[in-house]
């Protein structure tokens, strides 16, 4: 059953929203989608998505990937993003990079991991995930 997660994050006049709904299956061969690496993969089904949309959502996968495995022991993990939606006046393609990662530390039960914002005062925020740009 797919999950949906809600990513928001306020900071003076304007956030980023982002509902990312996706699904996850274990299994001994490799699943669908694109490797992220040797055991996880990403499988994008919502159209709508962009290649930057994409790139980002990859990028914030591969950042938990590391927890995804140690939760999930051995095994494949294909992880499928069924939607990611947002509102298009409040959305940045980095936001799709901490909302999967959100998603992940819910649907896998982990701890959130450390995600950094910063307003950068020219209407967009700067996203980093642990010490890596998103």
């Amino acid at each position: 059953m797919a999950t949906p997660y809600k990513y928001r994050h306020i900071s003076g006049p304007w956030g980023l929203l982002v509902t990312l709904t996706g699904t996850s299956r274990t299994s001994d061969e490799p699943g669908p989608g694109v490797q992220m690496t040797d055991r996880i993969f990403l499988d994008i089904r919502d159209p709508n998505t962009t290649d930057d949309d994409r790139r980002k959502l990859a990028r914030g996968l591969r950042y938990v990937a590391p927890a995804i495995g140690t939760v999930t022991g051995e095994g494949h993990v294909a992880v499928t993003v069924e939607r990611c939606d947002y509102r298009l006046t409040d959305y940045q393609p980095e936001a799709a990079a901490v909302a999967i990662a959100g998603w992940a530390a819910e649907h896998f039960g982990f701890p959130t991991l450390p995600t950094e914002i910063h307003d950068r005062q020219t209407n967009r925020y700067d996203i980093a995930l642990g010490e890596k740009p998103a």
